[in-house]
């Protein structure tokens, strides 16, 4: 029994400094989280989610994408659009300039959210060198992950028919188009020809 102790005694007197450090840790981790739970954090809520120029180019977009039957989403994040394979030299590199980066408008097909049109809204602050620069790469970024951007400036107002036939020409697929014009076409031929 008493080479017991005797063993216990030499373990700690070798092993004190590592259980003293082991206790020192858990003492201020502890007093870390307990700060953490007191500390009134900095952050405030925004009063809008959208500038005055987004709140009325949306909600022109919301009736538009009614009727074509897509929803839309705002502010997203490049990071959420695109990603980088796996197998991509310089990944994080790639990952790191899209990260913190997000798109005015996304429009979406209502059944599945796939993306299918990015929407940038562009006030004067696009006319600044890094902001074209900024835009610049967002689309390449976007060309090249296969997904379509539009950039519209930000007006007072807006022709919703105008709009309407701009999106829709660019989430309707080439193909569709051709179809609905040929279909368009015989249409007016039948009617011209008395039928």
């Amino acid at each position: 029994m008493y080479l017991w102790l005797a063993i216990a005694i030499i373990i700690i007197i070798l092993f004190k400094d590592t259980i003293i450090n082991l206790l020192r840790q858990n003492i201020n981790s502890t007093t870390d989280e307990t700060a953490i739970q007191i500390e009134t954090l900095p952050y405030k809520k925004k009063d809008y989610l959208f500038s005055k120029a987004e709140k009325s180019f949306y909600e022109v977009l919301s009736l538009i994408c009614e009727q074509q039957n897509v929803k839309i989403f705002a502010k997203v994040r490049l990071g959420d659009l695109l990603y980088i394979p796996k197998n991509t030299k310089e990944r994080m590199k790639y990952w790191n300039k899209i990260q913190s980066k997000h798109v005015d408008f996304v429009l979406c097909e209502n059944e599945n959210i796939k993306p299918i049109l990015v929407i940038e809204l562009d006030d004067s602050s696009h006319n600044k060198a890094n902001r074209k620069e900024r835009d610049n790469f967002v689309d390449k970024a976007l060309e090249d992950g296969g997904l379509k951007i539009v950039h519209i400036p930000a007006q007072y107002s807006y022709n919703v028919n105008e709009l309407t036939e701009k999106i829709k020409n660019l989430i309707t697929p080439k193909e569709v188009i051709e179809i609905e014009s040929k279909e368009e076409v015989l249409e007016v031929s039948n009617e011209s020809d008395g039928v």
